[in-house]
């Protein structure tokens, strides 16, 4: 496909919610990350640290309170096709089926029928789905219908692909499976990915970087550079290592260490 790269830079981020009662909630408390052209970067961080809400935010779903996010150095002001969304339960249209589902978006930005299906059958056969087309949601299982998800999430040929906890449903086997997966179209297209997860396992096999967020209200307390070739065996003292010292920045109290910004 090849489709072009953009970077994606967070500065300054801060996100405040107010209560029915009036009282002010702070989701965030100035963020500043950035995820390089083609670049692997894992958010990693307990619940209730801002990890969704920064990806929302990212995806121009949200608007920061303060600060700013831009994608390829435009200020990012609302959803756009350089960004797609995987979130942990996938959102396909019960009454399609698995092709109909990818090329819905085609369909709704005017891509020709031919060309659409083309496309379809390509990205279909990138998640290896050849064969289950005319399936319907109901007939796959988790692993497949994420698989779906993910050709959906491709198919308008996306610069960014934000991923929210996309396999945190799955069962042990199927989440590394589709974690090989996303690293097969990854590695195929270099899309600048933004992965959010609370597994330091997967962030370290999956990324390139690991951002580690502390809750209440979030902020950025280190970023892990994981410099182990691909792929990566998880048993490795090497692979050991660097998820111990992600592990250690997400303790209580942990000052971090200065985040490298860029790739």
């Amino acid at each position: 496909m090849g489709w072009a790269m953009r970077s994606v830079e967070v500065r300054g981020v801060t996100k405040r919610y107010w209560a029915e009662a009036g009282e002010a909630f702070d989701a965030l408390g100035g963020v500043d990350l950035e995820a390089a052209a083609g670049e692997f970067l894992a958010i990693l961080g307990p619940s209730g640290c801002g990890k969704t809400t920064l990806l929302r935010m990212i995806a121009g779903l949200e608007e920061p309170t303060t600060g700013e996010v831009r994608v390829g150095g435009r200020a990012v002001t609302g959803p756009g096709p350089d960004r797609s969304v995987v979130f942990q339960q996938p959102a396909l249209l019960p009454w399609r089926t698995a092709a109909a589902n990818v090329a819905f978006p085609l369909e709704v930005a005017g891509v020709p029928r031919q060309e659409r299906r083309r496309r379809v059958a390509e990205l279909l056969s990138l998640v290896g789905l050849e064969g289950f087309e005319r399936a319907y949601p109901h007939e796959l299982s988790g692993g497949m219908r994420q698989r779906v998800d993910l050709a959906r999430a491709l198919a308008t040929r996306p610069d960014v692909l934000l991923a929210d906890e996309p396999f945190g449903a799955l069962d042990a086997i199927t989440r590394n499976a589709m974690q090989e997966e996303l690293l097969r179209v990854w590695r195929r297209d270099r899309t600048t990915v933004l992965f959010v997860t609370h597994s330091a396992d997967e962030a370290v096999f999956l990324a390139d970087r690991v951002a580690v967020l502390a809750p209440r209200p979030g902020r950025l307390v280190g970023v892990v550079t994981v410099d182990l070739p691909r792929p990566r065996d998880r048993t490795s003292a090497e692979f050991v290592a660097l998820r111990r010292e992600v592990l250690d920045l997400l303790k209580p109290g942990s000052r971090g260490h200065a985040p490298r910004v860029g790739g």
